[in-house]
């Protein structure tokens, strides 16, 4: 069964959305980044790298506050990325007992935490309040914050 369509010339949807999610899945970090330049942040807020194989599953950005967050899944894994305003207060996560550990990198304080059995880096920028949550293991994660500058 062929179905008649109409289609505006030169505007191929599919192709362009086809071309627009395989970008995703080879650079996963571009969205994020791409955002941030056009906002206008330029401050250290997300990492240069993510472990291989993982997909963008969600993006959101709510310019009021302003707030960015990207999921990204790779099988039953998933990497949090979280940057909000300082402006609107505290923020707090979710750790197991005890004092977060400090680590230091590129100039930066970065609280190293775990939460039942996954880990979460935050850190704070002049403007920002920022984390990478739901990390499976601790070098991963470090690997990842070495990458922020």
């Amino acid at each position: 069964n062929k179905v008649d369509s109409f289609e505006f010339p030169g505007l191929t949807g599919m192709e362009k959305m086809a071309s627009i999610m395989q970008k995703l899945r080879d650079e996963p970090l571009t969205e994020l980044a791409n955002t941030l330049d056009e906002v206008g942040i330029t401050e250290p807020v997300m990492p240069h790298y993510l472990p291989d194989g993982y997909e963008q599953v969600e993006f959101d950005y709510y310019p009021d506050m302003p707030s960015i967050t990207a999921v990204f899944v790779k099988g039953d894994n998933n990497i949090l990325i979280n940057i909000v305003t300082s402006k609107h207060g505290a923020v707090s996560y979710q750790k197991n007992s005890g004092d977060p550990e400090i680590y230091k990198a590129n100039g930066l304080t970065f609280y190293i935490m775990q939460n039942i059995a996954v880990y979460t880096a935050a850190w704070l920028t002049d403007n920002y309040c920022c984390c990478i949550a739901n990390v499976a293991d601790k070098d991963t994660l470090l690997e990842m914050v070495n990458t922020i500058s």
